[in-house]
């Protein structure tokens, strides 16, 4: 979760009248902004980094084992697991190509017989037909019944 104000930032709240503190969250590598908080402050904290914000998509994940190999796939509702970004505002990488393809990789959904509910991912280094770049973040993170990230 997003650091708590203190100090000034709340001072400049109370001072500038109809002024609303926002705790929004996200990696240079998703041009810094990919979750939103703008709901009021609890006890002087916010309790959730908020929604995703427009052209941003955030998969919660969890490595696991599936037809003996290892996939990712995605969480239940509240349990923590790792945030991988995509979207219109991914960085193409970094000037290092090998640091790039550490952070940034592509994820494929795994064929699944009828009737096997959870979306597994296989992991890519490159693009292939049905395959969406994502970035790794690193993040332990959740998202709750109402659509917001912890």
């Amino acid at each position: 979760m997003g650091e708590s104000p203190t100090g000034w930032g709340l001072s400049l709240q109370e001072a500038i009248s109809g002024a609303k503190l926002r705790n929004e969250w996200g990696p240079t590598e998703n041009t810094i902004q990919s979750t939103e908080n703008n709901k009021k402050l609890e006890n002087g904290k916010f309790n959730d980094i908020g929604q995703l914000v427009s052209g941003v998509k955030c998969y919660v994940l969890k490595l696991v084992r599936f037809k003996g190999e290892e996939v990712y796939q995605c969480c239940d509702k509240g349990e923590l697991g790792e945030m991988f970004l995509c979207g219109e505002q991914l960085s193409p990488g970094y000037l290092d190509k090998e640091q790039t393809s550490r952070a940034f990789c592509y994820l494929k959904k795994v064929e699944q017989k009828k009737g096997e509910e959870a979306d597994y991912f296989a992991k890519q280094a490159y693009s292939s037909a049905g395959a969406f770049r994502v970035y790794q973040t690193g993040d332990i993170g959740s998202k709750n019944s109402e659509g917001r990230y912890m």
